[in-house]
């Protein structure tokens, strides 16, 4: 069996914590590693961790997405929701890609004023898109 394995770490300190493996393997061979069966992976990773590590990126959005719901200062959840979404390219989400802690911190003052805590998907497709590298003007992003 090949595994080919790339761990990620966030360059941004907010997010220096996180570490998320991806492994390519047929899909009947990750179901044990889905499932959490003790062994699989060296350390205790969450649903999320192991459902991104296996290639499973609407899984891992939605479980990351309940990390958030659950605890708003979960910084891991917030990046691994970011790598969900430079990995399915989904409409919106480039500030969340390129800054989730500006996502996470606009979250938290709409949670502070209103008592609401917003979708992060929806937030993040609400906030300006980031400008390209080198353009002037621009959101300032």
């Amino acid at each position: 069996m090949s595994h080919t394995t790339t761990l990620w770490s966030a360059s941004n300190p907010c997010f220096q914590a996180t570490r998320i493996i991806r492994i390519s393997t047929p899909p009947r061979k990750t179901h044990p590693m889905r499932e959490g069966v003790p062994g699989v992976f060296e350390e205790d990773f969450s649903l999320a961790d192991r459902a991104y590590a296996c290639g499973d990126f609407r899984a891992a959005a939605a479980a990351y997405k309940q990390q958030i719901a659950d605890d708003p200062d979960h910084l891991g959840a917030w990046a691994g929701l970011a790598l969900c979404r430079r990995e399915t390219g989904r409409h919106g989400s480039r500030v969340l890609i390129a800054h989730p802690e500006l996502v996470r911190a606009v979250h938290r003052g709409v949670e502070e004023l209103s008592g609401d805590r917003v979708d992060p998907d929806d937030l993040a497709a609400w906030l300006p898109e980031p400008a390209p590298d080198g353009t002037p003007g621009g959101t300032g992003l």
